[in-house]
């Protein structure tokens, strides 16, 4: 997540920090995130402009950061599993 906002400011002209050396797994979590972000503009009467998307990503970011233990892996996945159902 953090990879795309630091993408985002880039393409706005903010300072960024990027990272160049991306994990495979977290390379595929990324490319799965942008997948889902792009399908959100094909929702009718969707604002997709691209701070309005780097808010969305903020926001679950947050999230993540919120409601992740570090003593149980899964904690967040279990928290967001209760909206899922």
């Amino acid at each position: 997540m953090t990879h795309i906002l630091e993408t985002g400011k880039a393409k706005m002209g903010m300072p960024f920090n990027m990272q160049t050396d991306i994990p495979n797994n977290v390379r595929k979590i990324i490319n799965a995130v942008n997948d889902i972000l792009g399908a959100r503009g094909s929702f009718p009467g969707s604002d997709e402009s691209l701070t309005t998307t780097l808010k969305c990503v903020y926001r679950v970011l947050d999230s993540v950061r919120t409601y992740y233990d570090p003593k149980d892996d899964c904690s967040y996945l279990k928290f967001i599993g209760r909206f899922l159902r």
